[in-house]
């Protein structure tokens, strides 16, 4: 019995720990990116090697993209514990083989397996706590799961800029810790039922498919422009202060910080205002942000900058997902969330493939002014959407009014 209640108290702060090893992915390696890029551009136009450098950041959100369809599939039917273990097997030796690799193919390329290893962590993970947490116990943990990730991402590119200090290799390192997760996983967890496959695929309604078109397309669109910031700021920085790994990993943290406690009071936002004006409100606060970090000479308006933009990441990403649980029927609620998340993923994959060539030709504090403007035009042009959010509110005064 004792072992018993051991095991259950284990359960949520696994589950926890493996959650931080998704934003770790990224996190971990983002402050190193210009160390890496010196490395490798020994003897080299440095020009040459940007693009994949910045991949070496960003491929694992492609990989993750385009497994967590597939793998929802296999939790399905090997059950959640066992795609659990295996991918922090993985993750973590994929992750770390970062550190003896001697070519920035092969990161790239091992970075992949990465991502599709976290992609199984991602997806086992959340369903195995919807499968132990019922009504307030699960709003909880997934509330509680939001916090610990976007703090834990401060923590990760605190020590990513550390130790990316004493050699570009080390940050890799990082991800030997998803091993510690795998015996209180072994030990703690447990596949509750085995899951029934759906007997009947409930189609989205044609106005929760025009809902659904926008908010992929603002997801997608509100990523692009926001990898902006985690991609060339480090670069940026370096430019105007010579900034460091361990600086370059401060400015990016306090970034995260910012965000994660945006996060956490969402929904005191969404009592004042619609989803469609929360999401414009987004694409306004990161496109100010941008316009003060572009120009900037110094660390004080990069970190207003930092500020003002963090606000609109951190009720961005919340309100995506709560947007499509509301228009989404029950039936159809998974495979809605995980189409989100794919334009999500691919809009911070095709970010640097995008954008690289404009940092090229007109340099980085342009890319950063140039994308605040074309945020700021964003909102302007998309005040129309506000007419879903006065939809959305009759749609519930008479659902009100007829006692359903």
């Amino acid at each position: 019995m004792k072992n018993n209640r051991t095991s259950s108290r284990l359960i949520a702060p696994t589950l926890l720990a493996a959650s931080c090893l998704i934003v770790m992915c990224g996190t971990a390696v983002t402050a190193a990116l210009p160390a890496i890029r010196a490395h490798f551009a020994s003897g080299r136009d440095p020009a040459e090697i940007d693009l994949p450098v910045k991949l070496v950041l960003t491929t694992p959100s492609l990989a993750i993209a385009l497994g967590a369809p597939v793998i929802g599939i296999i939790v399905d039917i090997w059950g959640r514990k066992g795609v659990l273990i295996l991918s922090l097997l993985v993750a973590s030796i994929a992750g770390a083989s970062g550190f003896v690799m001697t070519s920035l193919t092969a990161i790239i390329a091992i970075r992949v397996v990465h991502g599709l290893a976290v992609a199984g962590i991602a997806t086992s993970a959340t369903a195995l706590a919807a499968d132990y947490f019922r009504g307030d116990r699960r709003t909880r943990f997934m509330g509680a799961q939001a916090g610990v990730m976007g703090y834990g991402a401060v923590a990760f590119l605190l020590m990513g800029g550390v130790l990316a200090d004493i050699e570009w290799r080390m940050p890799f390192l990082m991800y030997l810790s998803g091993l510690l997760v795998l015996a209180p996983a072994m030990v703690s967890l447990r596949d509750l039922k085995r899951l029934r496959r759906p007997r009947v695929k409930e189609p989205l309604p044609p106005s929760a498919r025009g809902a659904m078109a926008v908010i992929c397309g603002l997801v997608f669109f509100t990523m692009v422009m926001y990898m902006i910031v985690p991609v060339q700021l480090p670069f940026h920085l370096e430019q105007i202060n010579g900034a460091t790994g361990a600086q370059t990993g401060l400015a990016l943290a306090f970034g995260s910080l910012i965000s994660a406690t945006v996060s956490m009071v969402y929904a005191q936002f969404r009592k004042r205002m619609g989803h469609a004006a929360i999401g414009l409100l987004c694409l306004a606060l990161m496109g100010v942000g941008m316009l003060l970090m572009g120009p900037a000479r110094g660390y004080v308006p990069v970190y207003l900058g930092l500020l003002v933009s963090s606000v609109g990441l951190g009720l961005m990403l919340p309100n995506m997902n709560v947007w499509v649980t509301a228009v989404a029927p029950g039936g159809s609620r998974g495979r809605a969330l995980g189409v989100m998340n794919m334009f999500l993923f691919l809009g911070q994959f095709v970010s640097p493939v995008a954008l690289q060539p404009v940092a090229e030709r007109w340099g980085l504090a342009a890319t950063l002014t140039g994308g605040g403007a074309v945020l700021l035009a964003a909102t302007i042009l998309g005040l129309p959407l506000l007419r879903l959010d006065r939809t959305a509110a009759i749609e519930d005064r008479a659902v009100r009014g007829t006692g359903a």
